[in-house]
């Protein structure tokens, strides 16, 4: 017999907890909320530390047998999207949203099936599953930060964030 022996979470330095970890009859999920530097909870109504929340509530009330991770994970967010006024709101800067990594999976008596993006990590009868396309995301974007040091200008600070999120619609996209 296959069963999860544990999820877990560390909470990072903030005062809220902006991850989330939960699981429904096979399925499991930790979302792992990154560090809110836009202040959402003004811009947008909701702190990274809710939306991650309501993500994991509607995870846990959409996981069915008869539809696929991507698909459930889909709902979720529209869900959560909708929730948050997200479907009527004016943003061009997608940057400020709260963001976060995932792993969403599902164990089956024979197999593990899983989605993840950014830095989370599942272990796997002592094997390291975690996403090292973002690696490189990290490594240019501490030496663009470092770069960026004492000219503090906005139009660098929104190149690098522009030059990020291709970097990750085009390294996610292409798997």
């Amino acid at each position: 017999m296959v069963k999860i022996n544990k999820i877990c979470s560390i909470q990072g330095s903030s005062v809220e907890n902006e991850d989330a970890v939960g699981s429904q009859n096979q399925y499991f999920w930790i979302i792992d909320g990154a560090t809110d530097l836009y202040n959402s909870k003004e811009e947008i109504g909701y702190s990274v530390s809710e939306v991650v929340h309501i993500l994991s509530e509607s995870l846990s009330v959409n996981c069915k047998e008869s539809k696929t991770l991507k698909q459930i994970f889909e709902t979720a967010l529209l869900e959560v999207k909708d929730e948050i006024g997200l479907n009527s709101y004016e943003l061009t800067e997608y940057y400020r949203l709260p963001t976060f990594a995932f792993i969403f999976a599902k164990l089956s008596e024979k197999k593990l099936e899983y989605m993840m993006l950014g830095d989370c990590v599942m272990l796997v009868n002592e094997m390291e599953i975690t996403d090292h396309r973002v690696d490189n995301l990290f490594e240019k974007g501490k030496n663009e930060i470092k770069d960026s040091i004492g000219t503090n200008s906005v139009l660098n600070k929104k190149l690098f964030y522009k030059k990020s999120e291709n970097y990750l619609i085009n390294r996610v996209g292409t798997g």
